[in-house]
């Protein structure tokens, strides 16, 4: 049984290493995987079973293999890189739009949407809240719309797809002209692997094959906790097979009625036990003539058998309701995700004669092997059959939904492998995207080679992001990139680590070299012919938070907050600490303070570091009203309250708090920035205070000269909670 640090979505693409050697399929198969508590239960046979050891633990790991997605880029740019050609045209003439009844945009809006309507290539800069998403993406695919365009928004995750969506979705529910023009049940459709949260609130958006594929991961999940549901079943009636085998050793001695009572014992415990399949064998062999050698048979495989789930923590302390009502939710989101029951055939019950000890099977063997061989030849056909019919009615409904969505979303990755441009030849079952219009959201944590592909559709390109927020994920790192420049192994590997906004670089650039120096110096980019349009007010929060944004990140461009709520709260929790990627001081100073300040219900807790959030989940009490989570896996969110764990003591070392830091200090931008009313530093004070050039250490300043430091972690609660002064 492994447990697993992040959730599979499809095992087939996933494979198994120890100690950094890849093992042979043939060595293992997958028994089952749950979701919930994200474990995966493997059967492997003797070559390897030595290694699953707890000296081994950190050794072993599941392998989720994304090079294909690199083969993809690669293969496209092979079929179609001739095609490439950097706009020359914008989609309209001129920026004639029409603002919507009751919104009053600001001049840079404004003069946003103007530039992503007229302009061949353009990128929409602006710090979180400033209305990238609801306001000038929404209000630009309106202009488009009207003028009888279909646009393709694109982002570079499924995750950013969604919260890209999520805005627009919210901002045409809202907006009376936009509902005239988009109708959210059949305009827009969400292309790819939606999450199964996203599915069951928007089914008619999504693909009907990708629930499908989701509801497999669900059919995973239900399967695992049926498993844990048998195991806690025949944990409770064990006892009672050991007093059915002790009653039954005094059959003969019985009154009738006693001996009338065994027998009501022993079909209740058959009947409680009759789905349970790890015991089919035993109870196919029970006979109620019988009890005794019955029941001794049955305790045999109950007590010998592997039950691998029971005990984990996750489950430990659920009692059987608590089981059948996590599974009865789990049924429910299956069948609102894919309208149908995620079980094939309705359970009989189990004839409580079972088994006559006097009856005979006039079937031979052979016979029954040979009838038993032509079903599943006559099933094994049909089902292919069926798989291909429903492939068939799957691509056609796709490339249906496809032509009539005025608005298709996705990631590039669903592009290279589904589509091709409009000015290609026509290729097998891949479709044609026909768009007058593309935008790329959450265009600061794409890389070039997410979004260069793209020109091949020979549209206008608009980009919408904040390169001052996390950049996209690259593996490889900046520094081992330019040692494979300089050093000649893989000269061009560091285009999957450049971001995207350096576009019209691929093309003014003489040569290679050029554009690896860019990536080399960490140059910024020129926007000559991609033209730049800034917004610098945020209506996430309030001035105090911009005005120091502004000077520590975004080099004074004169981002301001406007707020309806104005200034939020900057509060600052000393915590001393020495430690490095975990620090327990600030887990049990954050659990003490989310179980007894006031905070509102949308709270996060962020850090930088995977073992802190473990540790900080493993702290909070149990009615916790927060979430934790990394700070790269908040990117695109916002919360009435944020709590930042820093964690690191040491400002100036290579940590991700180190905001002198070119890459950093994307990290701690991220992490103040989802805050709308409150932020709560959490940190050793005496470490940060008074370092230059350091976020964190302007944020506790701002803190302390507003009186909300605190050294007592009851000091804050008391302040913010109106406790009395003795508590």
């Amino acid at each position: 049984m492994l447990r697993l640090r992040y959730g599979l979505t499809d095992l087939s693409l996933t494979a198994l290493e120890i100690k950094g050697k890849r093992i042979n399929r043939e060595h293992y198969t997958y028994k089952s995987y749950d979701d919930f508590s994200k474990t995966l239960e493997m059967k492997v046979d003797d070559t390897i079973f030595d290694e699953f050891s707890q000296e081994n633990k950190n050794h072993i790991k599941i392998i989720f293999d994304f090079k294909f997605l690199i083969d993809r880029i690669i293969n496209y740019l092979k079929q179609y890189g001739s095609y490439l050609e950097f706009p020359t045209k914008g989609a309209h003439l001129s920026p004639s739009f029409t603002i919507p009844a009751g919104l009053t945009p600001s001049d840079d809006q404004k003069n946003a949407i103007a530039t992503c309507l007229t302009e061949p290539a353009s990128y929409v800069w602006g710090a979180p809240g400033t209305g990238k998403t609801q306001f000038v993406l929404a209000n630009s695919i309106l202009a488009d719309i009207k003028a009888g365009m279909k646009v393709a928004v694109f982002a570079p995750t499924n995750n950013s797809v969604e919260q890209v969506l999520r805005g627009l979705i919210k901002e045409i529910s809202e907006n009376p002209e936009l509902k005239q023009h988009i109708d959210l049940n059949k305009d827009v459709l969400r292309v790819g692997y939606a999450s199964v949260a996203f599915q069951s609130t928007f089914p008619k958006m999504c693909e009907h094959k990708h629930v499908n594929k989701n509801g497999k991961v669900l059919k995973h999940t239900l399967r695992a906790l049926w498993d844990t549901r048998n195991e806690m079943v025949i944990d409770a009636q064990t006892p009672e097979m050991a007093k059915i085998i002790r009653r039954a050793e005094e059959y003969d001695k019985l009154s009738p009625s006693e001996k009338d009572d065994l027998e009501d014992r022993f079909y209740k415990l058959i009947e409680s036990l009759k789905n349970i399949h790890i015991l089919s064998q035993a109870l196919q062999e029970s006979s109620v003539l019988d009890i005794k050698r019955s029941m001794e048979v049955l305790k045999e495989a109950a007590t010998n058998r592997p039950r691998p789930r029971r005990y984990m923590p996750e489950y430990a302390s659920f009692s059987l309701d608590m089981m059948d009502e996590l599974i009865h939710n789990v049924e429910q989101e299956y069948k609102a995700l894919t309208g149908k029951s995620p079980y094939k055939t309705v359970d009989v019950k189990l004839d409580p004669g079972f088994k006559s000890a006097y009856g005979t099977n006039e079937i031979s063997e052979k016979s029954s092997t040979l009838r038993k061989t032509r079903r599943d030849s006559d099933e094994d056909r049909a089902k292919r059959k069926g798989k291909l019919e429903k492939s068939q009615m799957d691509s056609e409904e796709t490339s249906a939904a496809l032509d009539s969505a005025k608005i298709i979303v996705c990631t590039p990755h669903q592009f290279f492998k589904r589509m091709i441009p409009a000015c290609v030849p026509p290729e097998g079952n891949k479709h044609v995207l026909d768009v007058g219009h593309i935008y790329v959201d959450e265009a600061g944590y794409a890389n070039l080679m997410h979004i260069l592909p793209l020109l091949t559709i020979h549209v206008p390109i608009t980009l919408l992001g904040d390169h001052m927020q996390l950049e996209t994920a690259f593996t490889m790192g900046h520094d081992e990139a330019v040692k494979y420049i300089r050093d000649g192994t893989y000269p061009l590997a560091f285009l999957w680590g450049l971001p995207a906004i350096h576009l019209e670089s691929m093309f003014a650039a003489n040569n290679v070299k050029d554009v690896q120096k860019i990536f080399i110096e960490n140059l910024d980019p020129a926007f000559k012919d991609v033209k730049l349009s800034i917004l610098k007010k945020s209506y996430r929060f309030g001035d105090n938070l911009a005005k120091i944004l502004d000077q520590y990140i975004y080099g004074n461009i004169g981002l301001e907050g406007a707020s309806e709520d104005g200034n939020l709260t900057i509060e600052c929790i000393s915590v001393k600490s020495d430690c490095a990627y975990e620090n327990r001081n600030e887990a049990d100073a954050i659990s003490t303070f989310l179980k007894e300040a006031d905070v509102p219900e949308s709270t996060v807790v962020l850090t930088p570091y995977r073992k802190q959030v473990k540790l900080i989940r493993d702290s909070l009490p149990d009615d916790a009203r927060c979430e934790v989570m990394t700070i790269h896996a908040s990117q695109g969110r916002e919360w009435d309250a944020v709590i930042v764990s820093v964690v690191d003591s040491k400002p100036f070392e290579r940590s991700f708090m180190n905001s002198r830091d070119f890459k950093h200090k994307k990290v701690v931008n991220t992490a103040v920035s989802r805050a709308k009313h409150k932020l709560v530093v959490v940190c050793d004070y005496d470490s940060w205070n008074g370092k230059e050039g350091q976020l964190v250490s302007a944020l506790i300043k701002y803190a302390n000269d507003h009186g909300d430091v605190y050294t007592s972690l009851y000091d804050a609660i008391d302040d913010l909670s109106g406790y009395d002064d003795d508590y």
